[in-house]
């Protein structure tokens, strides 16, 4: 039996932001790591598969924040920013705002916020800085046209 697939191209663009020593970032592709290590510069990492219908995701995981990672005194950081995604040569900024930010927050930060009345929340829409370890993901759907036309309500579809 013959499964149709449906050619998916993404471009992701990482920015690293950093002082004294690089983030450590894991990027996938569904369950194929892409990327796993050091983003000491602006990096665009592409996927180009042949997929059949269906869920897709892509992950970007900051593995290595510590709180002295962050000094307010200066301004310094460590962070990655997920800065834009291309689909099939398609670019959109709505792309990167579809994701969602599972931050991993430092325990004494969390319960300083807790404690002056502040409930951090668990999950971040609309954010492409990731300031504390833990996960972005995107989910889509393939064929990625489909998604696309949805996302950015082109109207009326017919499956």
């Amino acid at each position: 039996m013959h499964i149709k697939t449906h050619r998916l191209r993404a471009d992701v663009t990482l920015k690293s932001v950093w002082h004294n020593d690089p983030p450590e970032v894991c990027l996938k592709f569904m369950d194929k790591i892409i990327y796993h290590g050091d983003l000491r510069c602006d990096t665009t990492f592409t996927v180009d598969e042949k997929m059949p219908a269906g869920p897709g995701w892509i992950t970007v995981d900051l593995l290595n924040k510590q709180p002295t990672d962050t000094c307010s005194e200066t301004g310094r950081d460590k962070a990655i920013i997920v800065d834009s995604i291309v689909f099939n040569n398609i670019p959109s900024p709505k792309y990167v705002w579809e994701g969602l930010y599972t931050p991993k927050y430092h325990e004494e930060w969390y319960q300083q916020q807790v404690a002056q009345g502040n409930q951090p929340e668990s999950v971040l829409k609309y954010h492409n800085y990731l300031g504390w370890n833990g996960e972005w993901r995107l989910d889509f759907s393939i064929p990625i046209f489909t998604w696309i036309h949805h996302l950015e309500d082109l109207g009326w579809i017919y499956d």
